[in-house]
Formats: structure tokens, sequence, C-alpha cells
């Protein structure tokens, strides 16, 4: 879990790339911090100022699904969520995803030409 930072002099230093994202709405304050996060080195990091309500679900969810690092995060007074992201390596976690499924374009549950009942939709 990472530190909740209390100072905003704690939340970047003068290296780390801003992401401004006040007034943006998901999904966009994520995608400009992953829009961002592709163009910087692994090991490199990003903070993210954003007003939108869900952004402390979105982003470190994010983390964890793109290999990224959360390093910080930090509520400020006017109503900012502050993040501070440190790139991953570049890797198959980066990215949009295909389950098996979908990369074969068959139905989840249901395998080809299988007519028995799926525990899943009741049928």
């Amino acid at each position: 879990m990472p530190e909740r930072a209390h100072h905003a002099a704690e939340a970047h230093n003068k290296d780390d790339v801003v992401v401004d994202a006040r007034g943006l709405l998901c999904p966009l304050p994520v995608l400009r911090l992953r829009k961002r996060l592709m163009a910087m080195a692994p090991g490199e990091v990003a903070v993210l100022d954003a007003t939108d309500p869900v952004a402390p679900i979105d982003v470190p969810h994010f983390c964890a699904e793109a290999g990224h690092t959360l390093l910080a995060t930090e509520d400020l007074p006017d109503g900012v969520f502050r993040f501070r992201v440190r790139r991953g390596s570049p890797g198959p976690n980066q990215g949009p995803r295909e389950s098996p499924d979908e990369a074969s374009g068959e139905s989840p549950g249901e395998a080809p030409g299988d007519d028995s009942p799926d525990a899943y939709s009741g049928r």
C-alpha cells in the first residue's frame, strides 16, 4: 500500500513528469497517465493530479494491472488527488489484454459446438 503524503513538497521532485488531469472524468485521467508513462523510460516517475472522484480507485487498479508502482497518494485541500507513479518495465501486462476466449472469438464459458448448460447463464 503506498504511503499517504501530507505535504505537497513530498508529492514530487523536479525530475517527475506532471500530468494535469484536473476537471477530467473517468477514464480520461488514467488514459492521460498511461499515455505519458508509455513515453517514459522504466523507473521514471510521473505525478498525476486529478479531481475525478473515482481516481483513487482507478489509478491503483491501473498501476496493478499495467505493472507500474504507485509510490504515494495525496489528498490536496483543493479537492485534487495526487498520485506518484513509477513506470514499470515494458512487458505483457502493459496495455489492454484479450482473454483466450476473446482472442478465439468464442463466447466465455463455451467450447466450440458445446450445447451443455452454461453455469453462468443458467442455460
